[in-house]
């Protein structure tokens, strides 16, 4: 039987991160949403993260991957990055159509993720005043 294992493992070899699945389109949406909020809270400092909701948000997505086959406390070994078709449609939702870039203005900071806020909900569900 080790016999077998081996020439398994010497014919395929460990899996390799190609082989990895995606995560859920809707948590690869959180995550990338998620780190837009934490950005939009650095620069402006009139919105914060809501902690709770953040907690609340979390466990929701958490309960998302485990249904599809993820572990909570692997999941960024099982999985492939977010895909960079939805980081790229989050980031022309936020960062290009604001014009948010490095020496951006706290009170543009501030208007684009107030106006972000009112169209996306994890925006919403992130930060508050």
């Amino acid at each position: 039987m080790k016999k077998l294992a081996t020439i398994l493992f010497l014919a395929w070899g460990p899996a390799s991160a190609m082989e990895l699945p995606y995560p859920p389109y809707e948590f690869s949406l959180y995550l990338s949403w998620e780190q837009v909020a934490v950005d939009v809270a650095k620069h402006c400092k009139t919105l914060a993260i809501d902690k709770e909701q953040y907690r609340v948000l979390e466990e929701e997505n958490f309960q998302l991957l485990e249904r599809e086959g993820f572990s909570r406390d692997n999941w960024r070994n099982e999985m492939k990055e977010v895909p960079v078709g939805i980081r790229d449609q989050v980031n022309f939702e936020f960062y290009f159509a604001y014009g948010i870039r490095s020496g951006t203005l706290e009170s543009e900071w501030c208007h684009a993720g107030r106006q972000v806020m009112k169209k996306q909900k994890y925006l919403d569900q992130l930060l508050t005043e």
